[in-house]
C-alpha cells in the first residue's frame, strides 16, 4: 500500500436553493487523494501531522452570507471491521489520533480561512492498520444543524492510519562454547510480529578465531511471514584444533533487514580450549541452518 501526503479542503458553502428557503449554509467535503488499496479514504502515516483548511464559500445569490456559522469537529471511533468502508480495527481518538482545534466560528460577513491539524501518534508497535472518522457538526446562528451537502450526506470523512512500524530483530548466542561442542547456535528474535513479511541477512566474521580453522563460516537469509514472531536459528560448526591452548573468538552479524530493523547487530562467541582434545586431528563439521 502506498503512503500519501494528505491535503484536503472542507468548503463551507451556501446553497442558493437552501438559502432561498432557510438561509442556512451547508458543508461540502472536497474530493481527497486516494491511495492504492485504500481508494475510498485518505491515508495518514503514523507519526505524521496533516493540515486542513476550513473555508467559507458564499454563493452571490445566496442569502446565507450573513449567517453566523459554527463548525465543531471531532474524531470518533469507527465501527468494528465489518465492510469495505471499515475493513480495519478502530483507532482510539485522543490516543492514536488527535485534533489541535475543534471549534471554528465565522461571524456574519467573515470570510477568513480557518485551520486545523490532524496528528497521528507514532506508537512504535507493529499492528494492523486502523480506521477513524472525522465528523463536522455545523450549526448556524439559530443553533440548527445545517445541510452537509445537497441532498444530505455524511458530515465528515473516514480515514486510515497506515501502520509503518516494523519488528526489531536481535541476535543472541552463548558467550562461550567449547571447541569440542561441535556447533554453536545463534538465535534471531523479532520483538513483534510484523504486519508484512520481513527478513534479515546473517554472516560470520573472524576475530582471534579463524575461518575454516576454528569455525566454518556461514551466511544466509532468515525469513518471516506476516504475523510470525517465532525466533529463527542458524548454526555454526566449531572445528577442534590440535595443540591450540588458548581461547579464540568470532562474531555473527545481522545485516540488510527488509521490513524490519536490527536492534542488536552482532553476537560474539568465544571458543574455549579443550585440553582433552590434545592429539585429536582438526576436522570440519558440516554447517547447518534453519
Amino acid at each position: 500500500m502506498k503512503r500519501a501526503a494528505l491535503a484536503a479542503v472542507l468548503l463551507l458553502a451556501a446553497s442558493s436553493a437552501a438559502a432561498a428557503t432557510t438561509g442556512r449554509p451547508y458543508v461540502i467535503i472536497k474530493e481527497m487523494p486516494r491511495t492504492g488499496d485504500a481508494d475510498w479514504q485518505p491515508v495518514f502515516v503514523e507519526g505524521g501531522s496533516y493540515g486542513f483548511t476550513l473555508r467559507r464559500v458564499t454563493d452571490p445569490d445566496s442569502g446565507g452570507s450573513s449567517a453566523k456559522v459554527t463548525v465543531t469537529l471531532s474524531i470518533r471511533q469507527s465501527p468494528p471491521p465489518s465492510s469495505r468502508w471499515f475493513p480495519f480495527p478502530p483507532a482510539t481518538p485522543g490516543v492514536d489520533v488527535t485534533l489541535d482545534a475543534t471549534t471554528f466560528v465565522w461571524e456574519a460577513g467573515d470570510r477568513s480561512d480557518k485551520y486545523f491539524t490532524v496528528s497521528v501518534a507514532k506508537d512504535g508497535v507493529p499492528e494492523p492498520h486502523e480506521s477513524f472518522v472525522v465528523v463536522a457538526d455545523e450549526r448556524d446562528d439559530a443553533g440548527q444543524q445545517v445541510f452537509v451537502e445537497p441532498g444530505g450526506g455524511f458530515n465528515g470523512f473516514n480515514a486510515l492510519i497506515f501502520d509503518d512500524d516494523v519488528p526489531a530483530l536481535s541476535i543472541s548466542a552463548p558467550a562461550t562454547v567449547s571447541e569440542s561442542a561441535g556447533t554453536v547456535s545463534f538465535v534471531v528474535t523479532p520483538n513483534y510480529a510484523g504486519t508484512r513479511p520481513f527478513s534479515v541477512q546473517f554472516n560470520t566474521s573472524f576475530g582471534t578465531a579463524l575461518e575454516g580453522i576454528d569455525f566454518a563460516p556461514v551466511s544466509g537469509t532468515l525469513l518471516w511471514n506476516a504475523n510470525d514472531v517465532t525466533a529463527r536459528t542458524f548454526i555454526v560448526s566449531i572445528v577442534p584444533r590440535t595443540g591450540m591452548n588458548q581461547n579464540r573468538a568470532f562474531t555473527a552479524w545481522l545485516t540488510t533487514p527488509a521490513n524490519a530493523t536490527v536492534a542488536t547487530t552482532s553476537a560474539e562467541v568465544t571458543i574455549t580450549d579443550d585440553p582433552s582434545l590434545a592429539g585429536v586431528p582438526s576436522r570440519r563439521r558440516a554447517v547447518r541452518k534453519n
